[in-house]
């Protein structure tokens, strides 16, 4: 009897604590990259051979001359992790700059 008592407390503890669903980790989806930032992030891709899953942009902006600029990190983020990609109305990559 006493194991069976034991069974149970042990059973719903496991329920109460380690088996409730709720608590699973859930994967929310990423920001949608806006086409410029895709070009970005694919060129980081192209030229680095880093996983694109590995990347994000971050600080997008267009520039006083009429360009685009996204700053794309690889994560986890650490010093020098990052390339400036310029970009014009066109897609075209303007300029590529590796961070230090």
């Amino acid at each position: 009897m006493k194991k069976f008592t034991r069974s149970i407390l042990v059973g719903v503890g496991l329920l109460a604590f380690g088996c409730d669903d709720s608590r699973k980790a859930t994967l929310t989806p990423s920001k949608a990259l806006s086409p410029m930032e895709a070009v970005a992030m694919s060129e980081v891709v192209k030229l680095t051979g880093i996983s694109k899953d590995s990347l994000v942009t971050d600080n997008f902006q267009r520039n006083d001359d009429g360009n685009w600029t996204a700053a794309v990190w690889k994560l986890p983020k650490s010093p020098g992790g990052f390339w400036f990609v310029e970009i014009d109305d066109h897609g075209t990559i303007v300029s590529f700059t590796a961070g230090e």
